[in-house]
């Protein structure tokens, strides 16, 4: 059989061997498998890549989801929605007053959601969790030692809020669709012993819904 010539000039030689031919297509099939390996490492990086993209990427909006829920607290009781504004403290209606000398602020606004006069109440509580975390219920303060004010106005004592077994520090209420902000401003008296605090939950009630 002829040779046949390229164009570099090289023949190529037609006449195989049988042994020639194996080891030809034993070296084809060594290239392919680790080219088919050599593919499958890339589309396993571009894979493993694509996941960490896409967990760092729901981590970002999660977190983004939590800090934002860190800022605003809502609670609705009936038709009455209370949406908490957290301190530079992070708490949302949760009361930890534990220094003396020292006011304490708490921001909420509450939004009557039906086209009806809803009545309210804002009442403090217990924050039996924080409470039985921190094992302190020997170490709370007592009731007629704590202070309070809503809006700025007049300046009462928590124990002699107590109605109905609840703290009550404010009632109203709202016309319909209407909004009621309140400032909730706490502090302990000169009688206060050192030492001592409080936990406490803001809570607000819808009356009559």
């Amino acid at each position: 059989m002829k040779k046949r010539i390229l164009p570099n000039n090289k023949p190529v030689n037609y006449d195989l061997k049988p042994d020639q031919i194996k080891k030809n297509n034993d070296i084809n099939l060594e290239y392919n498998i680790k080219r088919i390996k050599k593919e499958q490492r890339y589309t396993a990086i571009l894979v493993c890549f694509f996941v960490a993209l896409i967990f760092i990427v729901s981590i970002f909006v999660f977190s983004k989801i939590e800090d934002n829920n860190k800022n605003i607290s809502q609670v609705v009781s009936g038709h009455l929605t209370t949406t908490f504004q957290i301190d530079e403290n992070g708490i949302r209606s949760s009361i930890s007053m534990r220094t003396l000398n020292t006011k304490y602020y708490y921001y909420f606004t509450i939004k009557n959601d039906s086209d009806s006069q809803q009545e309210y109440i804002v009442y403090l509580e217990p924050d039996n969790a924080v409470i039985k975390l921190e094992g302190c219920r020997n170490k709370l303060a007592f009731y007629d030692t704590i202070l309070y004010k809503v809006n700025e106005g007049e300046e009462y004592n928590l124990s002699l809020s107590h109605k109905n077994d609840r703290y009550i520090v404010d009632e109203g209420k709202i016309n319909p669709y209407g909004i009621k902000k309140e400032k909730l401003e706490l502090y302990f008296s000169k009688d206060a012993i050192e030492g001592r605090h409080y936990h406490g939950l803001i809570k607000i009630k819808n009356i009559h819904s």
